[in-house]
């Protein structure tokens, strides 16, 4: 399957609704994308987190930024912002643990 560019596949939603601000939280970074929902990317930003971060605040002041920066650069009104993180979350520390590859079956 081949794929325009800044497009990905579509999910068959209304072309007239309004994106939504993707946001993927990395051990060592934040990605950003700011897509519609039949699959057009309008802006996307990445930030790499320091490597000396230790306060929360910090780490959201940096997430909070990539995610105004994506939308403002699209000028578009937005839908909402939806979060994945890659890896496994301890709960009982609320970090981001090691992710081990496993095959898809």
């Amino acid at each position: 399957m081949r794929l325009a560019a800044n497009r990905l596949p579509g999910c068959g939603f209304s072309k007239k609704a309004r994106p939504i601000c993707a946001v993927l939280l990395m051990h060592n970074r934040v990605r950003t994308c700011f897509v519609s929902l039949d699959g057009e990317i309008y802006a996307q930003r990445a930030t790499d987190f320091p490597t000396e971060l230790a306060d929360a605040s910090d780490a959201f002041r940096i997430v909070s930024t990539c995610v105004e920066e994506t939308i403002a650069s699209a000028n578009l009104p937005i839908l909402g912002i939806g979060v994945a993180v890659a890896g496994m979350i301890n709960t009982e520390t609320g970090s981001i643990g090691e992710c081990q590859s496993r095959p898809i079956s």
